[in-house]
């Protein structure tokens, strides 16, 4: 009969690792730390504070004294609209004509024996209805004065004194002849002239401070005066319109 060995225990089981009494012992020296980012790379410090001269490794600082073309054109663009505001404004007082309030405001009234003088605004109010122009005198007493100082104010109109409104003057102004007509057309013509002088003054100017620069390349130039005719062409087509407008108007009023 065969008898049965008892199980290994743990304090049976072979010594199958060596004792690491005997091995050598290694000597772990310490290492730099390792990067994986180039120092090329790295982030860049923030400038020390009151450091105003740090300028980014990514931004080109432009050069000193680099002329500004589009502030050029800008300031240039907003003197030639003025012209134009100034052109349209003298054409409006022309088409108006002598039905503008303003012709009778500034007429000077005498209001005494002495000879003192005041303007019709300073006594009356003066508004347009259709083609008359109406003048409301705040007191009855300067009726009379006002009305001769129209009659002296060399406008070629009748005041007539309203009888259910003493202190109401109204003046009819005749429809416009082609003589008249004619002259205001031609009123209208030098307005446009003047217009046309300013903003060809304004474009010598503008030629004449490009064609001065000194060390602004040749391109950049020819690509100035080649933008500034474009904006000229533009405004001097738009002051052709506003002209020619202001004639038809005048000559069908």
């Amino acid at each position: 009969m065969f008898r049965l060995r008892p199980a290994l225990r743990p304090h049976n089981l072979p010594r199958l690792l060596p004792s690491t009494s005997n091995l050598p012992v290694l000597c772990l020296l310490p290492q730099r730390p390792f990067h994986t980012t180039s120092p090329a790379l790295k982030k860049a410090s923030k400038p020390a504070k009151g450091d105003h001269h740090h300028i980014p490794t990514n931004e080109v600082p432009p050069p000193a004294g680099a002329f500004d073309f589009d502030t050029h054109f800008t300031d240039l663009e907003n003197d030639l609209a003025r012209v134009l505001e100034k052109l349209k404004d003298e054409l409006s007082k022309l088409r108006t004509s002598r039905v503008d309030p303003a012709l009778y405001e500034n007429i000077q009234v005498v209001i005494d024996r002495e000879g003192a003088k005041v303007s019709l605004r300073d006594i009356a109010h003066v508004v347009a209805k259709g083609r008359s122009v109406v003048v409301g005198v705040y007191e009855e007493d300067n009726v009379k004065k006002v009305v001769k100082a129209l009659q002296h104010a060399d406008l070629n109109v009748t005041p007539i004194v309203d009888a259910k409104t003493p202190t109401q003057i109204t003046m009819p102004l005749p429809p416009p002849t082609k003589e008249s007509r004619v002259a205001t057309v031609d009123a209208a013509a030098k307005a446009g002239e003047r217009a046309n002088n300013a903003l060809r003054n304004a474009r010598q100017g503008s030629h004449k401070k490009i064609k001065s620069l000194k060390g602004v390349r040749v391109d950049d130039v020819r690509k100035a005066d080649k933008q500034l005719e474009k904006i000229m062409d533009k405004v001097g087509a738009e002051a052709k319109k506003i002209i020619e407008t202001a004639k038809k108007s005048i000559m069908e009023a």
